[in-house]
């Protein structure tokens, strides 16, 4: 990609705390649903802003307060909703920790990371794929350019 693109292609810097917080990862990815990547860094700015990321402070928060943290990301109805109903998940089916589930064989994990509302194959993977080495690759629509 580098040799194609140059070293920056990317068009925004993801905040250095997602790559090292699988939790963080989760949420980042479900603000990256549906939008761009300018789009979701704003709205997870704007959410580090009035919150702390962790499962136990987002399942508390009013979905109220969790939209206008967002709304600059768009789909804030949808988004806020699911943050909370997923940050209620990892800590019930998880207790808040995600690196047990993120160190089974990647299938399971995969399947266990899929009982999470609102989390398909790609929210997944995106997980996955800083865990398991990548024979495959899966790839983005906001970075395939064909």
């Amino acid at each position: 990609m580098e040799e194609k693109y140059g070293r920056y292609w990317w068009p925004v810097e993801y905040p250095e705390e997602v790559s090292k917080d699988s939790f963080k990862n989760l949420i980042i990815t479900i603000l990256s649903q549906n939008t761009n990547e300018i789009n979701c860094v704003r709205a997870y700015k704007g959410l580090t802003a009035k919150f702390q990321v962790k499962p136990e402070v987002l399942a508390e928060a009013k979905v109220e307060d969790l939209k206008e943290a967002i709304r600059s990301g768009g789909l804030y109805n949808v988004k806020s909703k699911r943050i909370k109903e997923v940050s209620k998940a990892v800590l019930k089916k998880f207790g808040g920790d995600l690196s047990a589930v993120l160190a089974l064989p990647k299938e399971e994990a995969r399947k266990r990371l899929m009982e999470l509302p609102g989390i398909g194959k790609k929210t997944a993977d995106v997980l996955l794929a800083q865990r398991h080495s990548c024979a495959e690759v899966m790839v983005s629509t906001h970075i395939w350019k064909g």
